[in-house]
């Protein structure tokens, strides 16, 4: 029953994420025909439910939710972001959470404790996580040769991206450190990229946002 909602879309044109780092996302697939024949219909359908539709040229919908995630929590609104994207843990604390789809019909909730019981870190440094192991889905590279676990690994004991660089002589496996040395600036490229935005300037009030009448 939420008195506030809207539908975020990546907008068009490219990002400052491809300015920092033109192969993002430059794996995918172009999107499937049957696919973008349905994005008219679903834009049209959320509006008719009274759901505005976020669409920033150059921005993506991650940032739009991260900016309004931001802006509410600021507010004292309670925040839900409903997403499957693990970037979007970062935002979680406080009255911000996320509801991630596990099927058509269940939802799981995620807040502090459960993003700490995955990745042995808190949402503060999801974003170092993704520095280290990468994203596949956005072609963030992170470190290669580094995967899930050992970059879990390494962020449960160091707990951030600046703490193992700063203790780097504490790490004892010499094959894990010598990648870790080779590819140090782009670890940080891949941090800067799995950052989400919260500061765009959205001309949008709550008001703009409230649940409107089918």
């Amino acid at each position: 029953q939420p008195a506030h909602w809207a539908l975020a879309w990546d907008g068009p044109g490219p990002t400052w994420r491809h300015e920092r780092f033109p192969d993002y996302k430059a794996q995918r697939k172009p999107t499937p025909e049957d696919l973008i024949s349905q994005l008219g219909p679903i834009e049209d359908l959320a509006q008719a439910l009274g759901c505005p539709v976020i669409e920033i040229p150059g921005m993506e919908a991650d940032d739009v939710m991260a900016t309004l995630a931001a802006r509410g929590a600021r507010d004292g609104l309670e925040v839900t972001l409903v997403t499957a994207d693990k970037d979007m843990l970062q935002c979680v604390g406080g009255t911000v959470r996320v509801l991630s789809p596990r099927t058509r019909d269940e939802y799981e909730p995620v807040g502090p404790d459960e993003v700490r019981a995955k990745w042995a870190v808190g949402p503060e440094h999801i974003r170092d996580v993704l520095a280290l192991m990468g994203d596949a889905s956005d072609n963030i590279p992170g470190v290669p040769g580094v995967g899930e676990k050992t970059a879990v690994e390494l962020l449960s004991r160091f707990h951030s991206l600046d703490d193992l660089y700063a203790r780097l002589d504490e790490v004892t496996k010499p094959a894990l450190k010598k990648k870790l040395i080779e590819h140090r600036e782009l670890a940080y490229l891949s941090r800067e990229l799995a950052t989400v935005r919260a500061d765009l300037d959205l001309p949008l009030t709550w008001e703009d946002l409230r649940v409107a009448p089918i």
